[in-house]
């Protein structure tokens, strides 16, 4: 296998890799925030006790998230991976992660989709990333 097939094998590897974990880690990162609000409805003695922890945990989310963009720029410029995609799983998937965050700040998100929405052709790893 001549040494540019290698490459573009590795970068491929490196891309789907490094989306495959933002989207867990975007969720977690949301779960955090959240459980970081709850935390401050605790006594002044249990936050002091948690604090140290929620830090740990928040600083490897952020060391998660540069390993990511390490991958990614090793992998070189980001290609869309286009494909038929069902927009409305999307957008229940991505309401499904938002939902808890915005019920603990009493934000209801509600969902109406026509059935008959056409398949659309885009990257669907794209359409459920944080910016």
């Amino acid at each position: 296998m001549p040494a540019t097939e290698k490459y573009e094998l590795l970068a491929r590897l490196l891309k789907r890799l490094a989306h495959e974990i933002r989207n867990p880690l975007s969720s977690l990162d949301v779960h955090f925030q959240l459980l970081k609000e709850d935390v401050t409805t605790l006594s002044p003695s249990a936050r002091a006790e948690l604090a140290p922890r929620l830090g740990i945990i928040h600083g490897e989310l952020h060391r998660l998230e540069s390993i990511v963009e390490r991958f990614l720029k090793l992998a070189g410029p980001s290609a869309l991976e286009l494909q038929p995609v069902d927009i409305r799983t999307i957008i229940s998937h991505v309401c499904e992660l938002l939902r808890p965050e915005a019920a603990a700040r009493q934000v209801e998100i509600q969902v109406e989709l026509e059935p008959s929405l056409p398949v659309i052709t885009a990257d669907s790893v794209r359409l459920t990333q944080r910016s």
